[in-house]
């Protein structure tokens, strides 16, 4: 680290004191007015936003949690998966393993997609993953019902799933890019990920073998309501419609 990186980090460890000088936290009225006047004169002195602060405070705090699918390899439905963790700007993998999930002395093949991140981002990406997981079965089970049952179920799956990773891609891009904070936010994640030791490997995808079922799953993907998002950690609303 080099000095002017030093010096910075010391400024934000003392501001960040500053910040927890509260009576809340103990101190008396005049020492928390006293840090109060201090931190002011900081932040302006050295034009440190909160927000980087914020930031900063929440990347030592990033946490790891699983979305679970039973089964011994990830369904045709995940390749969503990756355009939500874009969105959310979060590092996602996939791992398998048997587990004894209920607790009943027998274990049984799981998939877990993890996710790692701020723990706010985490949990937004965790809600949208559960929700097309969701709309994708739903639709699935009925389209399967009317059309050529199981058999292409997992083609329309993989066409829901890449269309609604086009669409989810799509709010990236309106999503606020190449800031300063979105830049420290995406490089504080990257460090803090190395952290774990965690060597990531290339994810294959097999490819749909009955055009007609990949199309009906885009064309599924496209009536479902994405929302909007307001700005980028935040959780995306995803309201799903059934096929008319």
């Amino acid at each position: 680290m080099n000095t002017a990186q030093s010096n910075r980090e010391a400024l934000l460890t003392r501001i960040r004191k500053l910040t927890a000088m509260t009576q809340a936290n103990g101190c008396t009225e005049a020492e928390a007015g006293a840090a109060a006047s201090l931190l002011a004169k900081l932040l302006s002195a050295h034009n440190v936003a909160m927000s980087e602060l914020e930031v900063r405070t929440e990347a030592a705090g990033c946490v790891l949690d699983s979305f679970t699918e039973f089964g011994s390899k990830v369904g045709a439905w995940t390749p969503c998966i990756a355009a939500i963790a874009k969105l959310f700007q979060v590092r996602v993998w996939y791992s398998r393993a048997d587990e004894d999930v209920l607790g009943l002395g027998f274990t049984t093949q799981v998939s877990h997609i993890k996710f790692f991140g701020f723990a706010a981002d985490v949990e937004a990406a965790l809600a949208l993953t559960r929700l097309c997981y969701t709309a994708i079965l739903t639709e699935g089970e009925r389209w399967a019902k009317s059309n050529k049952g199981k058999r292409a179920l997992a083609d329309f799956q993989l066409g829901m799933s890449m269309r609604l990773r086009e669409r989810i891609a799509e709010l990236t891009k309106a999503a606020p890019t190449g800031t300063a904070l979105v830049v420290l936010k995406h490089n504080l994640v990257n460090a803090e990920f190395a952290k774990l030791g965690i060597n990531l490997g290339q994810a294959t995808r097999r490819a749909a073998t009955d055009s007609a079922a990949y199309n009906a799953g885009a064309a599924a993907a496209n009536r479902t309501d994405l929302g909007r998002t307001s700005r980028l950690g935040q959780t995306a609303a995803l309201t799903h419609r059934g096929t008319p």
